[in-house]
């Protein structure tokens, strides 16, 4: 049975100090709150356990939760928030929020064993600097969230057997997206499968890393697995000095497998940020997806290949610094913006396929610079060196390159 039940229910200050714990029954709940009970502070200081879930609010409307104690679910999700005109309006977490669960199918490991869950919550401040971990650590379905801030650890125990998923995971809710402006990680998101997953459909103004996200797989994964249709506008990615983002495959992997499409305003490494894939890329671009905004890249690339492009990218791609970049621009892929290098960096760049290079191609590098259209790519803008780079242009596609080549270093 449920330790503590509220139907309907205006309270001033619910405050925990000790125990609370469901006994007995397996769908057991710790706190379950129904019926849009209105709870002006509520504050966890001890612990709140439940066999299905630690704390289960449907409708509610809290001005200020707090944990700095520890909810916990043995067999699904530790806290979980849902059904429409939820409210939470600022959410603080310095204790432990925990789903023990292990996931045996795609529902179990989507949907019950988060360790926090909003669905169809509405909020204005979440704040994170304590353990949030579960099957997913973070679960956004189809809510409304002004900032996102994450100073603690963000944890998802379960890879993607099932169904594609992350450590922060952000969906819609029956054709309900999800909106969040910002999105700030100055701590830890750690994943068994990817760090951050997007699904398309949903609104995201920026994703900014001061932190660390390490991840089995990708590091952030934008992809599709609803049904709605919709297209999407992502804002800005920006990887900060300092941040490091450590995934097995690729680091942005923005593969978009059905007829939606994504817009991504744009990347942003800045320098001092290290970005390290082992198998895969900094930057993927799967076909029918796109970049609008600028790809700067100041940071450090430990990575095979810098970009890979199969899709489109419209805004110009620079890189400073003295860490080599390799793009690769391949199928039906087209950079329409410039490609720009300076400093030491040295560029590699092939072009093969249908691929379509119309921007300009500029290096004021005095590292080493090598170009190869192949296939029935082309180069359709100039290439222009300034830099005292060694340069080595190779052209096999009929097509061929078609603006001019220049070099005014010595």
């Amino acid at each position: 049975r449920d330790a503590v039940y509220m139907n309907k229910t205006t309270i001033q200050t619910f405050s925990n100090t000790g125990t609370i714990k469901s006994e007995g029954n397996s769908n057991g709940i710790g706190v379950n709150v129904l019926g849009g009970s209105s709870i002006s502070s509520f504050e966890n200081k001890g612990l709140i356990e439940g066999k299905q879930r630690g704390i289960d609010m449907t409708s509610p409307s809290i001005t200020n939760f707090s944990n700095t104690g520890v909810i916990k679910a043995e067999k699904h999700t530790a806290l979980l928030s849902r059904n429409d005109n939820s409210t939470i309006t600022n959410f603080t977490n310095k204790g432990t929020i925990e789903s023990a669960a292990t996931p045996t199918n795609a529902n179990t490991q989507h949907f019950s064993i988060s360790g926090l869950y909003l669905n169809r919550t509405t909020t204005e401040t979440l704040t994170n600097e304590g353990l949030i971990k579960g099957g997913i650590g973070l679960n956004i379905q189809g809510s409304k969230i002004k900032t996102i801030i994450n100073k603690g650890t963000i944890e998802s125990t379960a890879n993607s057997k099932f169904i594609k998923t992350g450590s922060f995971d952000i969906r819609s809710a029956t054709g309900a997206p999800s909106t969040i402006q910002n999105i700030i990680n100055e701590g830890l998101i750690k994943s068994a499968s990817n760090g951050i997953f997007y699904e398309v459909s949903n609104n995201v103004e920026t994703i900014i890393n001061k932190g660390t996200i390490q991840a089995e797989e990708y590091g952030i994964y934008i992809s599709n697995v609803d049904n709605t249709g919709v297209d999407t506008k992502l804002g800005k990615i920006i990887l900060e000095k300092d941040s490091v983002i450590n995934a097995k495959k690729d680091i942005i992997n923005i593969d978009i497998q059905s007829n939606k499409k994504l817009e991504l305003s744009g990347i942003d490494i800045q320098k001092g940020a290290t970005i390290k894939s082992e198998n895969g890329a900094a930057i993927n671009v799967a076909s029918n997806n796109q970049i609008t905004g600028d790809i700067n890249i100041a940071g450090k690339i430990e990575a095979k290949t810098g970009i890979s492009n199969q899709g489109n990218i419209s805004a110009s791609i620079s890189a400073s610094g003295d860490t080599p970049l390799v793009i690769e621009n391949k199928g039906n892929g087209n950079i329409g913006g410039s490609i720009n290098t300076s400093d030491n960096v040295a560029l590699s760049l092939t072009n093969s396929g249908n691929g379509n290079i119309s921007g300009s191609i500029t290096s004021t590098s005095n590292a080493p610079i090598t170009i190869k259209n192949e296939g029935s790519s082309t180069i359709g803008g100039n290439i222009k060196a300034t830099g005292d780079a060694p340069i080595s242009i190779t052209n096999s596609s009929s097509k061929g390159i078609q603006g001019n080549i220049t070099s005014s270093g010595n």
